[in-house]
């Protein structure tokens, strides 16, 4: 599921989406573990966004990507960011698919399918930064500039699938125009 899993990040509407996706879950013969989750905008509790959450926003919209990191690599500032999360977290945690709540963009999960052969899914959270409203120009990190193959079982996987609230045709005007090198791509919002 690629985001907007709810409208505004309340409990009861993770609740209606848990059953539903239980049921489709169901229907289609797969687990909770094998579903796969980003949260959208929509999955922020917009109304956690307050005092100390609402000046650092502010400031990575100021001064961009270099002041999310400083933010991002302290716990307490860390905590302050991924609070709006605090429903999505218990939504996703009770299907295996964690919020990587450590500072880095994404997360990953490797999937076997047969032997000699897996799919290994990166989500990317490209909601960490939103706030209250729709800011233009705000700039946002959804990847780290390269995802390197990985080794397993001494063979190299050489693909991996992506999972991201972007749309295919913003994903490739974003790539067409890239903005700035970082340590994580930046894009416009």
């Amino acid at each position: 599921m690629t985001g907007d899993i709810a409208y505004a990040g309340k409990r009861h509407e993770y609740d209606a989406a848990g059953l539903w996706l239980d049921e489709l879950a169901s229907r289609v013969g797969c687990t909770a573990a094998d579903i796969q989750m980003v949260p959208g905008n929509h999955d922020v509790d917009r109304d956690q966004i307050k005092g100390l959450t609402e000046m650092m926003l502010a400031a990575i919209g100021n001064e961009g990507e270099a002041k999310l990191h400083d933010f991002l690599e302290e716990a307490v500032a860390r905590e302050v960011l991924y609070l709006r999360f605090e429903e999505y977290r218990r939504f996703a945690d009770a299907y295996q698919c964690p919020l990587d709540c450590s500072g880095n963009s994404s997360a990953e999960r490797r999937v076997e399918l047969a032997d000699g052969r897996a799919i290994r899914f990166v989500r990317l959270n490209s909601a960490l930064i939103c706030s209250r409203r729709k800011a233009p120009g705000v700039r946002i990190v959804v990847a780290s500039p390269d995802l390197p193959p990985k080794a397993h079982r001494g063979r190299k996987e050489t693909a991996c699938d992506v999972l991201f609230t972007r749309t295919q045709s913003r994903i490739a005007q974003d790539v067409a125009s890239p903005t700035e090198p970082h340590r994580g791509r930046s894009l416009s919002a």
